[in-house]
């Protein structure tokens, strides 16, 4: 089937405009001029044909004149003010993750996310997974018998500067920091640190070593799940334990634990860990968390009980400056104290940069 296409000029008005009668030819997509009968073929006419929405809503478009070029503008120089010291650089966020601690970040944003506790866990990977959490008790002062004789033999002689506000023993019972601390974002390549904001003397606690209480065999299984992903954290508690005697547990707060974790690793260290005693009242009641319902532990190896009496009774870690601290300067501990040369495992180097550099970690 064939079309025959006519096309002529006709004057419609005053104007001239390129049209065309089609015969059988479906007009749905055409320009239509208006009362004529006729569909525009070309667009050469300038829509001369047509100026206004035809029946079938097609309006024939219209080439719009080019606008001159506009002539550029000459540039200008424009001495701008100088900057204040504050409007050089953009405020850093800061976190107060607990008091007389601030952070650069938050502690799900470190380098190793963690959930922050201040409160030690006990905890039970062979039943449902329990979660006990030990209440504090702070009693009287015990500091000469329980802290400062046993800091002496660690340390050498140390100042007192015993009061009711830097009592040692009764802030670690009540899991105090007495001086404040910034924990930064990054500390050369070392993950996140701790610097202390003022001064600390020889001798002070900076805080507990916050975490899960585990089993020495669970800590084992652990270590070598954490190991694959450079996370050393564990620390083993050697002072006596009452209750449960026969078990030797370890400190791990690597999913749960406080800003104690975040200590990095110096071959000259400026802190150290002590084992304390930890005082409590043996009926006080333990808060249970996950897979306990109604007291029943289920297959768990706690017996339901909800008194402080049925957990064993583990030693208090503190962690105490070894000699003055400046203000600004990096907290850190030894990660493998007393060993050296062969007596380390050589598995992650150590980046101290001291003359007295060991090379490893462990």
């Amino acid at each position: 089937e064939h079309y025959i296409h006519v096309e002529s000029i006709h004057n419609v008005s005053d104007d001239l405009f390129h049209a065309a009668r089609r015969d059988r030819m479906p007009t749905g997509k055409l320009p239509l001029k208006e009362d004529t009968g006729f569909y525009c073929l070309s667009y050469e006419c300038d829509g001369r044909c047509s100026n206004s929405v035809a029946p079938n809503h097609y309006r024939v478009p219209r080439k719009e004149p080019k606008p001159p070029p506009k002539e550029p503008k000459k540039a200008t120089t424009v001495t701008k003010p100088a900057k204040r010291k504050h409007e050089e650089t953009k405020p850093r966020s800061c976190y107060v993750w607990e008091p007389n601690i601030t952070a650069d970040c938050k502690p799900c944003n470190t380098h190793s996310p963690f959930t922050y506790i201040r409160s030690r866990v006990f905890s039970d990977y062979d039943g449902p997974g329990t979660y006990i959490t030990e209440p504090r008790h702070v009693g009287e002062c015990h500091c000469m018998f329980r802290v400062r004789k046993q800091l002496t033999k660690l340390i050498g002689p140390v100042i007192k500067r015993h009061s009711e506000k830097l009592c040692a023993y009764r802030s670690l019972q009540a899991g105090s920091v007495n001086y404040p601390l910034h924990i930064v974002a990054d500390d050369g390549g070392k993950g996140n640190g701790i610097r202390s904001i003022g001064f600390i003397p020889k001798g002070q606690l900076v805080m507990e070593y916050v975490g899960e209480i585990i089993t020495s065999d669970e800590a084992a299984r652990r270590e070598t799940a954490y190991a694959d992903r450079g996370l050393f954290y564990l620390h083993d508690i050697h002072g006596k334990i009452l209750k449960h005697t026969k078990e030797k547990f370890a400190l791990d707060p690597t999913v749960f634990g406080n800003a104690a974790r975040l200590f990095n690793h110096s071959c000259e260290p400026n802190v150290t860990t002590l084992e304390v005693h930890n005082e409590r009242r043996e009926n006080d009641a333990v808060t249970c968390h996950a897979g306990v319902k109604d007291g029943d532990p289920g297959d768990s190896g706690w017996d339901g009980s909800d008194k402080l009496s049925n957990l064993p009774r583990v030693p208090r870690i503190g962690l105490f400056t070894m000699r003055d601290v400046r203000a600004g300067e990096m907290l850190s501990i030894d990660y493998s104290p007393g060993r050296t040369g062969n007596k380390l495992q050589k598995v992650t180097p150590c980046l101290c940069g001291l003359p007295t550099c060991k090379k490893w970690l462990f």
